[in-house]
């Protein structure tokens, strides 16, 4: 500043500044049809109650790619060619005393239940676990009979298996699907990347058939492994999201209590900043954009950035109504005098964030989108509806 040359000062004529002439214009145009604002943003709000409804917390382990993106057409071979990319794992628990066998016959053809569900309805394939083991094994015995890859007929013929198994441990991977001196059981596979919500369903599904149609004497599960683990970790990150957001709006509501000591003002002042997250939220549902780890900053960012715009409103509000001022008067006052700082503010905001759309991860795609069009909606709620709110429903001490 010291080094730059001194800038002349621009004398504009008041006549000639369009914001002199458009604001006091906005003004009019918004006490006239304030009834109609009302109405109108309690219509949206239930409509963004209706989008809502439909949002659902999913994620997708290539969520973040678009469809166009090679990494994504190579997963997609690997999802229609063969089972799938997405990793499955289940854990059975044998709830049975131990026995002269690791697994006996009665315990594996339960087990060959619960993997043709798992091929046939869960949709997992290259299952690997104890019994594909045992009859491969029990195939090579009978000279690669095909029809030999079953589970075997006798207690004598599963010994022989076991016993050869063990002969060849060094070399083997039973050791890698059971544990425990066989109590602890494991069958992996692959899956296609349906999303979480979709094995959600699954899950229960499984859980219902194994409580009908299993032995639960014999077994408990758990499904478990790398996939839902990542499952349960963005969901929990994207509610914990959502607990953030309640809680900026139980600060800022301090702030505002604490600025009046008013209830009335506190309302009025969240308000502005409620409804375009519901508007953001309901789009979202009506679009079938997910609830995920990256659509879920979107809304505490906006809310960060668009609540500055109404403390800027009110901070001004207050100072008018600090200097004697009429309720009506003092909003007129801050409405000309805060309302070009507003816009523009929010204009260069969302410019800045409509650039990351040109992103090929969707991730950052939807977060300059909908950010953007969260601040657009906030700005429109501050000038729209927060004036009207503070003339119909403060009520001055």
């Amino acid at each position: 500043l010291i080094l730059h040359p001194v800038p002349s000062i621009a004398a504009v004529p008041h006549e000639n500044n369009w914001w002199r002439k458009m604001l006091p214009r906005l003004l009019l145009f918004i006490f006239k049809r304030r009834n109609a604002l009302l109405i109108s943003s309690g219509l949206l709000i239930l409509l963004s109650f209706i989008g809502i409804s439909q949002m659902r917390i999913n994620n997708f382990l290539l969520e973040d790619l678009k469809e166009g993106n090679e990494l994504k057409q190579h997963f997609r071979f690997f999802e229609t060619e063969f089972s799938g990319v997405r990793p499955f794992e289940l854990a059975l628990q044998k709830n049975t005393g131990s026995d002269s066998l690791p697994i006996t016959i009665g315990e594996l053809q339960q087990i060959e239940k619960i993997e043709n569900y798992l091929h046939q309805e869960y949709g997992a394939g290259f299952l690997f676990s104890p019994l594909s083991i045992v009859k491969t094994v029990n195939r090579s015995l009978h000279g690669g009979d095909f029809s030999a890859y079953a589970i075997p007929s006798s207690n004598e013929e599963l010994l022989e298996i076991y016993s050869l198994l063990e002969k060849m441990k060094s070399k083997n991977a039973f050791d890698r699907v059971v544990a425990d001196q066989g109590k602890l059981i494991r069958i992996s596979g692959k899956s296609a990347d349906l999303g979480s919500f979709v094995y959600k369903e699954k899950d229960a599904a499984f859980h219902s058939f194994f409580k009908e149609q299993i032995d639960t004497t014999l077994f408990s599960y758990r499904i478990t492994g790398t996939a839902t683990l990542i499952d349960k970790n963005n969901g929990q990150v994207a509610r914990g999201l959502v607990y953030g957001l309640l809680l900026s709006f139980l600060v800022i509501a301090l702030i505002v209590g604490l600025m009046y000591k008013s209830l009335s003002m506190t309302i009025i002042a969240l308000i502005p900043n409620i409804i375009p997250l519901l508007l953001v939220a309901g789009i979202m549902g009506i679009l079938g954009v997910d609830l995920k780890v990256s659509t879920s900053m979107i809304f505490t960012i906006s809310f960060g950035i668009a609540v500055d715009d109404t403390i800027h409103f009110i901070s001004k509000l207050r100072l008018e109504l600090a200097a004697g001022k009429s309720v009506f008067y003092a909003v007129k006052r801050t409405f000309l005098t805060t309302g070009r700082a507003i816009i523009l503010t929010t204009i260069i905001l969302s410019g800045g964030f409509l650039t990351l759309v040109f992103s090929d991860f969707l991730g950052t795609f939807y977060l300059g989108l909908l950010i953007a069009l969260t601040l657009i909606f906030a700005v429109l709620a501050d000038l729209f509806l927060l004036p009207v709110l503070v003339v119909y429903f403060y009520k001055r001490k």
